[in-house]
């Protein structure tokens, strides 16, 4: 059988593309590559999944922060209204010695 110049250069195409199609490098297994991205967006859920929980606590602690300074500025406000208070009859004591005493009667 003359095969011709064609013939043989062809003779081993079959076996050259069974090797190209079974080599990964060329041609990647699309079920391996599949698994890979599920298992990649796996990974990806399960962080989000962490990440949603920790946004929560940090949300959690900063209300209590917020509820602490809230309590944290009344207290402020009752310590300041006591000040008051305790300074108020002493400046009263104050104004009358300064008004008994003549060198400051004219003054106020």
């Amino acid at each position: 059988m003359k095969k011709g110049i064609f013939g043989r250069a062809f003779a081993n195409a079959p076996i050259f593309a069974l090797g190209y199609f079974t080599n990964d490098a060329l041609t990647p297994n699309l079920n391996k590559k599949i698994k890979e991205a599920k298992q990649a967006l796996a990974e990806a859920k399960s962080l989000v999944k962490e990440y949603k929980a920790d946004l929560a606590e940090v949300k959690k602690i900063f209300q209590r922060c917020e509820a602490l300074m809230f309590e944290l500025k009344k207290k402020e406000k009752e310590l300041d209204d006591l000040g008051q208070l305790y300074r108020a009859p002493r400046m009263d004591v104050f104004k009358e010695i300064k008004n008994a005493d003549g060198r400051y009667a004219g003054r106020n």
